[in-house]
C-alpha cells in the first residue's frame, strides 16, 4: 500500500491533525495509514513513491513534470470559493532597516509574492530562513525589514504561537494564487482521490482538526489553474531577483 505526505502546514502544535486528516484519507482509498514526514521534500514529490502529497504552487510549475494535479484544500483564509489565497505582507512594529527574510527561493507565498508587491527592485540584503515561522521570527524580532508569508501558516500561528504576532503588523496581501496543490505521481487515481477527499472534508468527526488547520473543503484544479504563476515569477526576479 502507498503512503501519503501532507507536509506543507505541519507547524507545532497542529502535527496529531494532520495525521488525523491523513489517516481519514487513507482509510478512504486503501492506503497505508502511517504518513510520510519527507526531510528532502523536492526529493520526496519527485520520487513517485507516494499516493498523495501536497506541494507548493512554484515547484509545481517548474519542476515536478511527473506529477499530477487532483486539487486543493480550500481554506478559511482563502478568496472567494476558497480555492485561491494571497500572502500576507508583514512588517516589524518598529520600522527597521535590515534585510528582507523569504522562507525559501523556491516559495511561491514566500519569494514570489513578496518580489510581485515590490515597484522597485530590493536594494538590500536577502536572509534565507528555511520556514515561514522562522521569518515571522526575523521580523518579529527586527532582524528583517519585511517577509511574505502563507496565509495558512498564518491563521494557524495565531492561535498556536500568538507572541509571534504581536510584534509585527500586517501591510498588504500578496497576488491572488490558487492553493497548495495536492498532487499524485498516478494520472489514474485523480479521479479516486478527488472522490475521496470530498467525502474526508465532510466527515463530522474531523470536523475539529480540519478547523484548526483552516480548512473549508476541496475542490478539484488541474495544473492549468497555475498558469499565471509563471507571469508572477518573471515580475518578481524584476523586483527581487534569486541568485
Amino acid at each position: 500500500m502507498g503512503r501519503g505526505a501532507l507536509p506543507m502546514y505541519d507547524l507545532p502544535g497542529v502535527e496529531r491533525d494532520v495525521d488525523l486528516l491523513w489517516a481519514a484519507i487513507a482509510e478512504r482509498i486503501g492506503a497505508d495509514p502511517v504518513r510520510l514526514r519527507p526531510d528532502d521534500l523536492h526529493r520526496h514529490w519527485r520520487s513517485g513513491a507516494f499516493v498523495l502529497s501536497q506541494t507548493c504552487g512554484l515547484p509545481l510549475v517548474e519542476t515536478l513534470n511527473e506529477v499530477t494535479v487532483v486539487g486543493v484544500f480550500t481554506t478559511a483564509a482563502g478568496v472567494g470559493d476558497g480555492s485561491h489565497y494571497q500572502s500576507v505582507i508583514i512588517e516589524p512594529l518598529r520600522p527597521c532597516s535590515g534585510p528582507v527574510a523569504i522562507n525559501s527561493w523556491d516559495s511561491l507565498s514566500g519569494w514570489v509574492s513578496l518580489g510581485c508587491v515590490l515597484t522597485e527592485p530590493w536594494p538590500g540584503d536577502v536572509v534565507l530562513t528555511g520556514g515561514h515561522r522562522m521569518s515571522l521570527r526575523e521580523v518579529g524580532a527586527g532582524r528583517a525589514s519585511m517577509a511574505s508569508l502563507d496565509a495558512v501558516t498564518l491563521k494557524i500561528l495565531s492561535r498556536t504561537e500568538p507572541d509571534l504576532l504581536a510584534a509585527v503588523r500586517v501591510v498588504r496581501p500578496g497576488p491572488l494564487v490558487p492553493c497548495l496543490p495536492l498532487i499524485t505521481p498516478d494520472p489514474k487515481n485523480v479521479q479516486g482521490l478527488r472522490t475521496a477527499l470530498a467525502a474526508v472534508v465532510r466527515e463530522p468527526a474531523l470536523r475539529p482538526s480540519l478547523d484548526r488547520l483552516s480548512i473549508t473543503g476541496f475542490v478539484p484544479l488541474d495544473l492549468s489553474a497555475y498558469n499565471e504563476v509563471h507571469k508572477l515569477v518573471t515580475r518578481a526576479k524584476r523586483t527581487l531577483p534569486r541568485p
